[in-house]
């Protein structure tokens, strides 16, 4: 006769805790291996496939602040900007002292041309994560839509303060400058973007006009040309 093994509420209670961290365990193995076929993904970027496992990793960690924002930039890389928007409102019920979901929502407000409240999005990011680039250079575009050319060149100049590599913010600095009627500025500014990105054809478009607006014909011809073939170049690239 076999001896019954009797276990008592203590044992039990032991087996029960081991047997939940072997599933704790093994899911935090899956999240890791989800996230990192995310993050491949985003680095293609292949983003279908981020999404993907970036939500069923969500559904092993709901509440994982990394996941959702990993979420927030797969719907921005896809263009789903209402997606986006409520995506970012959802985190912030969550986490209000997270300052990429208040960029996120930033973006997701400007590129649906809503900028009053893109603009108090991104200060609100700014004001809780002060040295952010990104932020700082969103902030500049949306201030521009406004016509607030003094703020967006605040704006512009702190991005590019933090990242003087930025070609478009420079490209932008010099728009900003031209519509104040400063050319000489002007004129540097789209010559550092076209220092960083000599493809930069907005850059060289722009830097024309201002040679036209200030009576330099030649050099304005050059730039033209400078443009157009750096414009074929780019979408035959495509």
């Amino acid at each position: 006769m076999k001896k019954q093994i009797i276990w008592s509420a203590n044992e039990e209670k032991k087996a029960d805790k081991l047997g939940n961290s072997a599933v704790i365990a093994k899911g935090e193995e899956e999240w890791k291996r989800l996230m990192e076929l995310g993050d491949k993904a985003l680095v293609e970027p292949i983003w279908p496939d981020a999404e993907k496992n970036f939500r069923e990793a969500l559904l092993i960690k709901p509440n994982d602040l990394d996941t959702l924002l990993r979420i927030g930039i797969t719907l921005a890389g896809l263009s789903k900007w209402p997606a986006v928007i409520e995506h970012c409102r959802k985190i912030l019920q969550m986490r209000p002292e997270s300052a990429l979901a208040w960029q996120g929502l930033g973006v997701g407000l400007l590129k649906s041309k809503d900028i009053a409240g893109a603009i108090d999005a991104l200060r609100k990011s700014i004001s809780l994560q002060p040295n952010d680039f990104t932020t700082w250079s969103f902030l500049a575009d949306a201030l521009a839509e406004q016509n607030d050319w003094a703020g967006a060149m605040a704006a512009c100049e702190k991005s590019l303060e933090l990242n003087p590599k930025n070609d478009d913010k420079w490209n932008l600095l010099g728009t900003l400058h031209c519509n104040l009627e400063e050319y000489d500025k002007a004129i540097e500014a789209f010559k550092r973007a076209l220092d960083i990105f000599p493809g930069h054809y907005h850059a060289w478009y722009n830097l024309s006009n201002v040679y036209h607006l200030t009576g330099k014909t030649r050099e304005a011809e050059n730039a033209q040309r400078r443009a157009k073939k750096s414009e074929k170049l780019f979408h035959d690239q495509l």
